[in-house]
C-alpha cells in the first residue's frame, strides 16, 4: 500500500526545472487466506524528474527511479533493488517510454466533486477490451472519497474488478496521511482484498520526503 505525495519541481532556470521524492515505508499483509502470501515489505524509493526547454517548443524530459524492481514473494528487508530510466524523451510530438497496447480497447466514465468544505467524491467506470493485449474483457468500477482538514487527509474508496478469466475481486482501502510545514507526509492506511477468491488484509505505513 504505497502512499505517495505529489513531487515538486524545483525552479533552477527558466529553460531547467527538476524534482525528486525519496519514500520509506513498509507494508504487511497481516492475514490471508493463503499463508504464503503474508509477508512483510519494508521498501525505500528515490526517484528524480526533469525538464529541459532545448529549443523553441520542444522540452527534454526524463525520470529515473531507484526501488525494489520484483514483487516480493517473501518478508524482505529494502532488496532487489534496482536503478532504471522508466521515462526519457522529447515532448514535440516525440516521447519515449510509453507503452503502446494497439490491441487493447476501452472506455472511461467518471465524474468528481469538491463540497468546498474538505469532502470530495469521484466515481469511475472503466471498461477494456483485450486488456493489457490479451484476450480478456475487464470492467473496473471505482467510488472514492477523502477529507481534508489542515494537514490531516483522510481517505476511502472501494475498487470493484470484473474480469473475464477471473470473476470478480474487491478491493476496500481506507487511509490517513498529515502534511508537516516543509511538505514531508507521513500516512498509513489498511486493505482489504477479496482476489482470485482469496482474502487478504494488509496494512502500510511511509514517509515521503519531496526535495
Amino acid at each position: 500500500m504505497a502512499l505517495t505525495g505529489a513531487t515538486p519541481l524545483l525552479a533552477q532556470e527558466q529553460a531547467f526545472v527538476w524534482g525528486g521524492e525519496f519514500e520509506i515505508g513498509v507494508d504487511s499483509t497481516v492475514k490471508s487466506d493463503d499463508p504464503a502470501a503474508e509477508l512483510t515489505d519494508n521498501y525505500a524509493s528515490l526517484s528524480l524528474a526533469f525538464e529541459a526547454g532545448v529549443a523553441n517548443s520542444i522540452t527534454l524530459f526524463g525520470e529515473a527511479t531507484l526501488e525494489s524492481v520484483t514483487d516480493a514473494a517473501d518478508t524482505r528487508h529494502l532488496d532487489d533493488l534496482g536503478l532504471y530510466v522508466n521515462e526519457l524523451g522529447l515532448r514535440f510530438d516525440l516521447a519515449a517510454g510509453e507503452s503502446d497496447l494497439s490491441d487493447e480497447k476501452g472506455a472511461v466514465i467518471g465524474m468528481a466533486h469538491d463540497f468546498g468544505n474538505g469532502f470530495d467524491l469521484i466515481a469511475e467506470v472503466a471498461y477494456f477490451d483485450g486488456f493489457a493485449g490479451t484476450g480478456e474483457e475487464s470492467t473496473y468500477t471505482t467510488l472514492g472519497g477523502s477529507y481534508v482538514q489542515g494537514p490531516w487527509a483522510y481517505s476511502a474508496s472501494y475498487t470493484g474488478i470484473d474480469n473475464t478469466a477471473n470473476g470478480y475481486d474487491d478491493l476496500i482501502t481506507v487511509g490517513v496521511d498529515y502534511t508537516f510545514e516543509n511538505d514531508m507526509s507521513l500516512g498509513g492506511g489498511v486493505g482489504f482484498y477479496d482476489v482470485d477468491g482469496d482474502d487478504f488484509t494488509a496494512v502500510g505505513a511511509s514517509l515521503v520526503i519531496p526535495f
